[in-house]
C-alpha cells in the first residue's frame, strides 16, 4: 500500500450514487497536543472496504498516512509509524483519525478516502476533508462580524449575501456557519481563505438566497465561530431602492448632418425612478416647443425599475451655425432638475469614428488566480467625453464620470471581475458617451459558453535525441479540451520556471474540441542531472479541490521516463 506515495496517480470518482464521506470542521491546536478527526459514512459498509486517510501540506502533494481493513486491522506509512492511530465504528458508520504529539510540520487538510474494488490502489469516495491547523500563536475570538448584501439581484431569482469576519486568530482556525429562515443548517456556502498579519486576520463567507424565500421576517443566521469564541449576524433584506436621479446627457449635431443642412439636438436622460418626468428645451433663454418629440424605455435591474428617455430637437443648420446660439435642454425630475447647455463654436468636429474596445483578463488570471481585470478604451479626435461604465449583466462594476473624462481624447477604466463571473458566461459591457455622440457608443464582451465542456488529455513527451552541450526541447501536448481557454506553466524542480524560455501555441480545433502545445528549451547538462520538469495545466473542467493537471518528467540511468504525479477525475474503472 505504501506503494501510493510514490508517483501513483491519486483519483477522486464517483461511480455509484448515494455513497458519500463527510468530514469533521477545522481544527486549531497547539505543538504536543492531540487531535482526533472523524469521517462520516454513507451509502456502503466500511466492512467491506479497507478505509484510508492522507493528507495535504501547503503547497506540497498527498501524502498517505495509512489504512484500517475491513476488520481492525491497520497499517501505517514507514515515516510515520506511531503518530498515528485509525480506529471506526461499524455500527455508528463513522471513521477516526487520532494524530498525537502534533507538531507545526502536521499542519495539512486530512481527508477520509475508501479505497476501490475495482482499481488497485486507487480511491474511488474522498471526504472533502478536514484542515488541522498546528501553531503556538495564542488564538483569539473573532471581534467583529458584517453582513454583506448584494445591492442588485445577479438574476431574477437570486441574490447573493455573505458574511466578513474580523479580528481572529490563527488564520486556519474560523469556519462559518448559516442557518436558513427555518433554522436548517445549510451546507451550500462558499468560503474564502482568510486574510490579515500580525494575529488579525479577515474571512469572508457567501451564499446564494432565492429572493422569494427572504423578508425581514424570514432572517438568515451567518455565525463565525472558532474553539475561542463565536459572532453571529442576521441577514435581513435591504430597504427599498431610494429614487434615483437620471444621468443626462446633450448630444449636438455632426458635421456630416449640418452639411445636409439640419441641426439634431438629442438630450438623453438615463436609468432614473419614479417615471414621471418633463423636457423643457430654451434658445436664447427663450423656451420653445416646435419640433420637439419625445419617447421613452424601461429596463430592469433587480427589484427595481429604472426608465430613460431622450427628447429631440431640429433647427436648420444655418439658425445652428451662423450666430451665436445658446440651446439648453432641462430634465424636470422628482430627484431635482438638470440643464445641459450647448453653443456652436467653429472646431465642433465629427466624432463618429468613437468605438470602445474591450480587453479581456489573461489567461493566467482567470484559470490560476481565479480574478483578473476588464479594461475598455475609447478614442475620439476631440475631448468631450461625458462618461464610461463597464456593466456585468446590466450591474455597473466600474465608472468615471465627466469631471474624470471631459479632457480627454482617450478614456480608459478597468474592472476586476473573477472567475465565476467569467466562467458563467456573464455580459459585460462597455459604454461611453461623448458630447459629439447622439447616441452612447456600446460593445460587449461574453466568453462563449454553450457546449459540452469535456477535460483535456495531457502528455509530457520526452526530449529527441540530443548531443553533449546541446539544448533541447520537452514538449506538453494538451488535448481534446472544450472550452477552448486553457492556461499552460513550467516548473522545474517545483519551483516556476522563470529565466527558461517556453512557449504554448494558439488553442487549435478538431472538430469541436480544441488542442494546444507548450514547449521549454533546456539545457542537456540539467536534464542528464536528474532535474524534474513540470508541465502544469490549468482548465476549467478540473476538479474545484485540485484545479491543476502536472505531468512532470525526468531523465532516469535506463532511459527518460514520465512520471505521473496528477490529480486526475477518472471514469469508472472497468470491472
Amino acid at each position: 500500500m505504501e506503494m501510493l506515495l510514490y508517483g501513483l496517480l491519486l483519483m477522486i470518482i464517483a461511480c455509484v450514487s448515494g455513497q458519500s464521506l463527510s468530514s469533521s470542521d477545522s481544527v486549531v491546536k497547539r505543538p504536543g497536543e492531540s487531535v482526533t478527526l472523524s469521517c462520516s459514512v454513507s451509502g456502503f459498509s466500511m466492512g467491506s472496504y479497507y478505509m484510508s486517510w492522507i493528507r495535504q501540506k501547503q503547497g506540497r502533494g498527498l501524502e498517505w498516512i495509512g489504512y484500517i481493513d475491513t476488520g481492525t486491522s491497520t497499517a501505517f506509512a514507514q515515516s510515520l509509524q506511531g503518530q498515528f492511530s485509525i480506529t471506526k465504528d461499524t455500527s455508528k458508520n463513522m471513521l477516526y483519525l487520532e494524530v498525537k504529539s502534533l507538531k507545526t510540520e502536521d499542519t495539512a487538510v486530512y481527508y477520509c478516502a475508501r479505497q476501490s474494488h475495482h482499481c488497485v490502489d486507487y480511491f474511488d469516495y474522498w471526504g472533502k476533508g478536514t484542515k488541522v491547523t498546528v501553531s503556538s500563536a495564542q488564538p483569539s475570538a473573532p471581534k467583529s462580524i458584517f453582513a454583506l448584501s448584494q445591492c442588485s439581484a445577479a438574476s431574477a431569482e437570486f441574490l447573493t449575501v455573505g458574511c466578513l469576519a474580523r479580528g481572529f486568530s490563527p488564520a486556519d482556525s474560523l469556519t462559518f456557519k448559516w442557518k436558513s429562515p427555518g433554522d436548517k443548517d445549510l451546507d451550500t456556502v462558499v468560503q474564502y481563505p482568510a486574510f490579515g498579519t500580525g494575529g488579525d486576520y479577515t474571512k469572508i463567507s457567501h451564499m446564494r438566497v432565492k429572493k422569494s424565500e427572504w423578508n425581514p421576517q424570514n432572517p438568515y443566521i451567518c455565525e463565525a465561530s472558532n474553539s475561542i469564541g463565536s459572532v453571529k449576524a442576521t441577514l435581513t433584506p435591504p430597504a427599498p431602492p431610494r429614487d434615483q436621479p437620471a444621468t443626462v446627457i446633450l448630444t449636438v449635431p455632426t458635421k456630416k448632418e449640418l452639411d445636409n443642412g439640419t441641426a439634431t439636438f438629442l438630450c438623453l436622460a438615463r436609468q432614473f425612478s419614479p417615471k414621471k418626468y418633463s423636457f423643457k428645451w430654451f434658445q436664447d433663454g427663450q423656451e420653445v416647443t416646435n419640433a420637439i418629440h419625445t419617447y421613452d424605455t424601461t429596463e430592469k435591474n433587480a427589484s427595481v425599475t429604472l426608465y430613460s428617455a431622450t427628447s429631440i430637437f431640429q433647427i436648420s443648420a444655418d439658425t445652428w451655425t451662423s450666430r451665436d446660439t445658446k440651446f439648453k435642454c432641462e430634465f424636470v425630475h422628482k430627484t431635482g432638475n438638470e440643464v445641459r447647455e450647448a453653443q456652436y463654436t467653429a472646431s465642433m468636429q465629427d466624432c463618429s469614428g468613437i468605438a470602445p474596445v474591450i480587453d479581456s483578463p489573461s489567461l493566467e488570471d482567470m484559470l490560476k488566480y481565479r480574478q483578473g481585470e476588464l479594461k475598455c478604451t475609447a478614442s475620439a479626435e476631440n475631448t468631450g467625453f461625458t462618461k464610461i461604465k463597464i456593466e456585468a449583466n446590466q450591474f455597473v462594476i466600474a465608472e468615471a464620470l465627466e469631471e474624470h473624462v471631459k479632457n480627454k481624447k482617450k478614456v480608459e477604466l478597468k474592472a476586476p471581475i473573477g472567475y465565476e463571473e467569467w466562467s458563467n458566461g456573464t455580459v459585460f459591457t462597455c459604454t461611453v458617451e461623448h458630447k459629439g455622440e447622439p447616441q452612447p457608443k456600446v460593445t460587449t464582451f461574453t466568453r462563449e459558453n454553450g457546449k459540452e465542456s469535456k477535460r483535456p488529455s495531457v502528455y509530457l513527451l520526452a526530449p529527441p535525441e540530443y548531443k553533449e552541450g546541446e539544448t533541447m526541447t520537452l514538449t506538453c501536448y494538451v488535448k481534446d479540451f472544450y472550452p477552448k481557454e486553457v492556461f499552460v506553466s513550467w516548473l522545474v524542480d517545483d519551483e516556476p520556471a522563470n529565466g527558461y524560455k517556453h512557449n504554448t501555441s494558439q488553442p487549435m480545433q478538431s472538430d469541436k474540441y480544441f488542442s494546444v502545445y507548450s514547449q521549454i528549451t533546456v539545457d542537456s547538462s540539467e536534464w542528464k542531472s536528474g532535474t524534474v520538469y513540470s508541465c502544469v495545466v490549468y482548465h476549467e473542467t478540473i476538479d474545484e479541490n485540485m484545479r491543476v493537471l502536472t505531468r512532470s518528467i525526468a531523465d532516469t540511468i535506463d532511459k527518460p521516463g514520465a512520471i505521473n504525479l496528477s490529480m486526475n477525475t477518472a471514469a469508472c474503472c472497468k470491472q
